[in-house]
């Protein structure tokens, strides 16, 4: 993947902007099932890079070509990044949205 994305941003200049789109998909039972894929539960867009950090971490192969926007630094190198409240805010109300149409009588 860091060699597949890295070179990927090289071609187009060494930076790329992307964002991490995400998707539910809530059964409830065979008659109640939800799904969404929105700006709602997609991270905030961010620089993919195509030199990686130093610092790769296992399963997050993707996070050591990750740079934040707003200070262009590495996100493995700012002391505290939330980059999903947005997501977990947008989470929490689809699953509320879901199980209140599932449950209204």
């Amino acid at each position: 993947m860091l060699a597949y994305y890295g070179s990927l941003a090289a071609r187009y200049g060494g930076k790329l902007t992307g964002r991490y789109k995400n998707a539910i998909y809530l059964i409830v039972d065979d008659e109640h099932h939800y799904a969404k894929m929105d700006d709602a539960i997609a991270t905030e867009p961010f620089i993919l890079c195509a030199k990686p950090h130093h610092k790769i971490v296992a399963g997050f192969p993707l996070d050591s070509l990750a740079i934040d926007i707003k200070s262009h630094k590495y996100y493995y190198d700012l002391e505290a990044k939330d980059v999903c409240s947005s997501v977990d805010e947008g989470s929490r109300l689809f699953f509320k949205e879901a199980l209140g149409l599932a449950y209204k009588k």
